[in-house]
C-alpha cells in the first residue's frame, strides 16, 4: 500500500505541480523579454524622472534591454489552421496524437491571404466605409459585382457565422483523396487559409474575437462533436464519384434534421455556392473572409493580444496593430456580440 500511494499518487502529483510552475515561469520569462515590455519600459523610464537618477533601475532596465529574448519566438509567417470537419481523417500514431492534445496545424501565411486583406482594407478607404472605425459586418455574402444576396446570417454573432462559412468552405473545397486539386488560384487560396484560420480562433484562442470566450469554445466543440457523429462511417473513398457528387453526399449528412444548425446551415449554403458556379464562389467567399478577419481585428483586449505577442504572435494580432497605428480602434456598430443562441 505504501509503495502504491508513493509511485502512483503522490509522484505524479508533484510532476504534475513541477510542470505547472516550469510552464508559469516560462510565461514570466517570455513577458520579460518580450519587446513589449521593452517599449513599455523605455516609456516609463521617460516619462519618469526619478528612474533616470537611479543607477539601480538603470542596471536593471539595460539588462532588460541587453537581453536576447532566445526564449521568444518571433512570428514565422505562418497561421493557425484548424477545421471543424474533417474529411480526410488519417489514422496515424502522429494524428492520434495531434488530436489527444488538440494541436492545430500551423502553415505559411500564403501570399493571396495578405493580398486579399490589403485588398479589402484598401477597399474599404475607397469606398469611404472606414472612418476612425472598420464597418459594421453586413451579415450577408454577396457574390462579387452584381451584389446578388448568396445568404442572411441574421441575428446569429460572429462566430456563429465563421462556423456557418467555415463549414461551406470546407465543403466546397472537398476533393477525392484519388482527384486532383485545381489549380490553387489566389480565391480559393485566401478562403480556405482564413476560413480555417478563423476556425482556429473560436477553437483556441476566442478571447481574441469580440464574443464571450467560454461561450464560442462551447460552440466549436458542440459543431465539432455533431459533425464527427454525422460523418462518422460515411467517408468514401470511391474513386469513380465526380466530385459533385463527393460534396453532395457531405451535404446530405450534415443537412439532416437532427445536426446542429450551424451544421445544417453551412451545408445549404453549400449547396447554394455550388449552384452559382465554382469560380464565382470562390471569389465571394475570399471577399467574405477578408472582410470578416478586419472587421474581428480591432480589440480591446489588450492582455490577450500580449499573450500572443509573448507566444510568437498571430495574424489578427499583426492585424489589431496594424489598424490601431491606421486609427482605427473600433467598430462602426460599436458593440459586442451577444452570444445568446443555445449550443
Amino acid at each position: 500500500m505504501s509503495f502504491g500511494s508513493i509511485y502512483f499518487d503522490i509522484i505524479p502529483l508533484y510532476i504534475l505541480a513541477a510542470l505547472v510552475i516550469l510552464a508559469e515561469v516560462r510565461d514570466i520569462a517570455f513577458y520579460i523579454c518580450s519587446n513589449w515590455i521593452k517599449v513599455a519600459l523605455i516609456c516609463q523610464y521617460v516619462k519618469h524622472g526619478s528612474w533616470r537618477q537611479s543607477a539601480t533601475i538603470q542596471r536593471c532596465i539595460g539588462c532588460v534591454l541587453r537581453s536576447k529574448g532566445k526564449l521568444i519566438r518571433n512570428w514565422e509567417d505562418k497561421m493557425g489552421q484548424s477545421s471543424v470537419l474533417v474529411l480526410h481523417p488519417i489514422k496515424t500514431p502522429m494524428a492520434l496524437l495531434r488530436h489527444l492534445i488538440h494541436l492545430s496545424g500551423n502553415t505559411k501565411t500564403p501570399s493571396a491571404v495578405k493580398s486579399a486583406i490589403v485588398g479589402a482594407l484598401r477597399k474599404g478607404y475607397e469606398t469611404g466605409q472606414i472612418n476612425g472605425d472598420v464597418p459594421s459586418f453586413q451579415r450577408i455574402l454577396h457574390l462579387q459585382g452584381d451584389d446578388k444576396i448568396i445568404w442572411t446570417f441574421g441575428e446569429r454573432g460572429t462566430a456563429e457565422i465563421m462556423l456557418v462559412c467555415h463549414i461551406a468552405t470546407t465543403i466546397l473545397g472537398a476533393r477525392l483523396p484519388t482527384h486532383q486539386p485545381p489549380s490553387d488560384t489566389d480565391h480559393i487560396s485566401a478562403a480556405n487559409h482564413i476560413s480555417q484560420y478563423c476556425a482556429y480562433l473560436v477553437a483556441h484562442y476566442p478571447e481574441l474575437l469580440p464574443e464571450d470566450a467560454e461561450w464560442c469554445k462551447s460552440l466549436y466543440k458542440a459543431v465539432e462533436k455533431d459533425a464527427k457523429r454525422a460523418l462518422i462511417g460515411n467517408y468514401s473513398r470511391d474513386s469513380w464519384m465526380s466530385e459533385v457528387e463527393y460534396r453532395r453526399r457531405f451535404i446530405q449528412l450534415l443537412s439532416a434534421e437532427r445536426n446542429h444548425e450551424v451544421l445544417k446551415d453551412g451545408a445549404r449554403l453549400a449547396e447554394q455556392l455550388a449552384e452559382e458556379g465554382e469560380e464565382v464562389a470562390w471569389k465571394a467567399l475570399a471577399a467574405f473572409w477578408s472582410e470578416m478577419i478586419l472587421y474581428v481585428a480591432p480589440s480591446d483586449n489588450i492582455d490577450g493580444h500580449m499573450k500572443a505577442l509573448a507566444r510568437g504572435g498571430e495574424l489578427v494580432t499583426l492585424l489589431w496593430a496594424l489598424v490601431t497605428h491606421l486609427g482605427i480602434v473600433g467598430r462602426s456598430d460599436n458593440t459586442t456580440d451577444a452570444a445568446t443562441v443555445d449550443v
